[in-house]
């Protein structure tokens, strides 16, 4: 059996119930701005799950939770380009972490992929049956109705927390009280209080911490409501395009075997005009110009292989193009700090991430590895920061 469909034209609960119901075993996928959720079911239960969204990777987590440092995993991730060998095997081989304590990790990952699905409003959604894990997925055991009643409830925290806070705009500052150490004890609470500047948004915080934005607006929240910090205003900064599209990994992370999106079904390829537009695009080698209206063509559609197909060509194009203009991956990318600070308003969560490291020690190929962003999200953003003459480049 293969099920399409959308939520909250289902909603998720009812989605999960029903597979769990029915005994199935597969993989359902679950897509929303450009990430997917994989969860794969056995007999009714979950049993394995991964997630594409750079920010839920290991590695990222990892950096949230305090365990590793952005240098030790730049160094892992340069041991993983030369041996193809695992982080979690990289890792516990170097003895950055114990195997027990990266075991009780991964599951408590595990748990925040599943249980973040229920932040979403909008999502679309396919079920492929008899579908089995990859190697690299997270091995779990959950009951459907557990999963369920934890992510209503974090459904209805997540709302009273944006009620509060406001959007990913929301700039919050320190209200002069101390937080104290029993607060500040707690690793990850620690960084996003440090983060709180006074001019940091929420989105830019989330970033600067590697963290999950709900993790991390539950703790500006506790925070907000101790009296620690207060809202000092929101500041909505000019964006970076994000060049994907939902459950698009970078095209160096494909695999073969990987489960079917809701994309990939023949019977949609529709949306002529727009692919006709973004072919000639790319033929005349504009791939930008191509994504904006493949972009256009996939809200109208979600479900539309051909666009899918065709926004991976430009995004590969685009990488090109970048990283021949003289981006190369040794370069090492230097803020011009005169430039920046007067201009902080205009910058964009990606572009105050990517400043902070532009210090003249990492080089792009370090900072697509260490970011929370895909590659192709890295490069751009560089792009445009070099182009406004707020980051210049040395050997």
């Amino acid at each position: 059996m293969s099920l399409f469909g959308t939520i909250p034209m289902i909603p998720l609960r009812d989605l999960l119930q029903l597979l769990a119901a029915s005994d199935k075993t597969g993989c359902l996928q679950v897509v929303h701005e450009k990430r997917a959720t994989n969860l794969f079911f056995q007999s009714g239960r979950v049993v394995a799950c991964s997630a594409d969204d750079p920010a839920k990777l290991l590695g990222q987590y990892l950096l949230y939770r305090g365990l590793i440092t952005e240098d030790i995993l730049r160094s892992a991730m340069a041991q993983q380009e030369t041996t193809g060998e695992s982080l979690r095997t990289i890792f516990v081989a170097t003895r950055r972490i114990t195997s027990e304590e990266l075991g009780r990790v991964v599951i408590e990952k595990a748990e925040e992929t599943l249980h973040a699905l229920f932040d979403l409003d909008e999502a679309t959604f396919s079920f492929r049956e008899n579908m089995l894990p990859r190697l690299k997925d997270t091995v779990i055991s959950f009951d459907v109705a557990d999963i369920v009643i934890r992510g209503v409830r974090r459904g209805e925290e997540w709302r009273r927390i944006r009620a509060r806070l406001g959007g990913p705009g929301t700039i919050l500052r320190h209200t002069g009280r101390d937080a104290p150490g029993s607060v500040l004890d707690d690793w990850p609470t620690r960084q996003v209080y440090h983060a709180v500047d006074g001019v940091r948004t929420i989105a830019e915080i989330v970033l600067h911490v590697h963290g999950i934005e709900f993790l991390v607006c539950r703790c500006l929240f506790d925070l907000l409501e101790d009296g620690f910090v207060a809202r000092a205003g929101s500041r909505e900064a000019e964006g970076t395009r994000i060049f994907s599209f939902p459950g698009s990994p970078d095209a160096s992370r494909r695999s073969a075997g990987e489960p079917a999106t809701v994309c990939d079904r023949p019977e949609f390829a529709e949306g002529g005009d727009d692919l006709e537009r973004a072919r000639v695009l790319l033929a005349g080698g504009d791939p930008e110009a191509a994504i904006e209206i493949l972009g256009d063509a996939h809200r109208a559609d979600p479900s539309d292989s051909a666009v899918r197909r065709l926004m991976d060509e430009a995004e590969r194009m685009l990488v090109e193009q970048i990283t021949s203009a003289g981006f190369a991956p040794d370069k090492v990318p230097v803020a011009v700090g005169q430039k920046v600070d007067p201009v902080r308003g205009s910058l964009s969560p990606a572009d105050d991430f990517l400043l902070h490291l532009s210090d003249g020690t990492w080089s792009v190929r370090a900072l697509m590895w260490v970011s929370p962003m895909r590659a192709v999200e890295v490069l751009a953003t560089l792009r445009s920061l070099v182009d406004r003459g707020y980051v210049e480049f040395r050997e």
